[in-house]
């Protein structure tokens, strides 16, 4: 067999084959970890926005993370995640936990514009957080997990004048359980009314989702799946969840994959909202899905992949 074809057997990756790369010693080790709280991102209309950061005490340049704390898209509780990011910093990477402008203050799109701002101002000030800006993800929790998604699919399309010199795409999505069709939210879920005015889609809207259905749609990750390049994609979600129902999660891994996108989808039995979906395989499988997409960024893209 000549080198090109045995390469080219070698490369293949079967349909739904789970990539893991190689371990290495030195790996697998937890650092220290340094806590900066309320650092001010920007301050737009007025508003002040922070991100408290976890620094690993490394010399060399970290992957980075950006959290966002699910909340309904009301006042973050960034105090929510600091024992599950402090976990995940110390084995290796600079947690930024952003804080954006709640719907007491601004309606859509600015969680995502305010998101991408503090993906900028990260990058700008790589050197003094000791982040590697070409090896970025987002991660978010419910409410989270659509800001998350949509910040992930959104790369340069809110420019402000804040550190405009700054690329905010990521190289790879976490979503925990987010909402990904605002407008279908309410039909596995009856635990508040979804088309009324004070359901947190509609204050994220500014009306009731019946009367802005085409907003609402521009705001879901389900409609904004990009056509060209997107980032790998991990989504989890529990199969019991009475808040956001698994069905958001189904129907958008589903469509990556028609898509041809590289997503992973794990559903997680008998856990609810968050509640069973923070254990330690999932902070495994997470890390390990980052490692993947984030500790070789440069690698070369497969030869091919297989189709049906």
């Amino acid at each position: 067999m000549e080198q090109w074809e045995k390469r080219k057997v070698e490369q293949e990756i079967p349909e739904g084959t789970k990539l893991i790369w190689g371990r290495f010693q030195g790996e697998g080790g937890y650092y220290e970890c340094d806590f900066l709280q309320k650092i001010e991102y920007a301050r737009i209309d007025g508003q002040p926005l922070h991100v408290d950061i976890i620094k690993p005490q490394a010399s060399g340049p970290l992957p980075l993370l950006i959290f966002i704390q699910g909340s309904a898209w009301r006042p973050q509780p960034l105090h929510f995640a600091y024992s599950k990011m402090f976990h995940m910093a110390s084995k290796g990477y600079v947690i930024a936990m952003v804080e954006y402008r709640n719907t007491d203050i601004a309606r859509y799109p600015a969680p995502i514009e305010d998101t991408l701002t503090a993906i900028r101002y990260m990058k700008h000030h790589a050197k003094e957080y000791h982040v590697d800006k070409n090896r970025v993800a987002v991660w978010g929790d419910s409410s989270g997990g659509h800001v998350a998604l949509m910040t992930g699919f959104s790369a340069g399309k809110y420019k402000n004048d804040w550190y405009p010199e700054e690329d905010d795409s990521v190289n790879a999505i976490v979503d925990f359980y987010g909402i990904t069709d605002i407008a279908s939210l309410g039909y596995c879920n009856e635990a508040l009314d979804h088309d009324g005015a004070d359901a947190p889609e509609a204050l994220l809207l500014g009306a009731p989702v019946p009367k802005v259905r085409e907003k609402a749609d521009e705001a879901s990750p389900y409609y904004n799946i990009p056509r060209g390049e997107t980032p790998p994609t991990l989504i989890v979600h529990g199969d019991s969840d009475g808040v956001v129902s698994v069905s958001q999660s189904i129907k958008l891994y589903k469509k990556m994959r028609e898509m041809g996108k590289t997503v992973h989808f794990v559903k997680v039995i008998h856990a609810d909202h968050g509640l069973g979906i923070w254990q330690e395989e999932l902070f495994r499988e997470t890390d390990d899905f980052l490692r993947n997409y984030l500790y070789h960024p440069a690698i070369e893209t497969p030869l091919f992949q297989h189709r049906e």
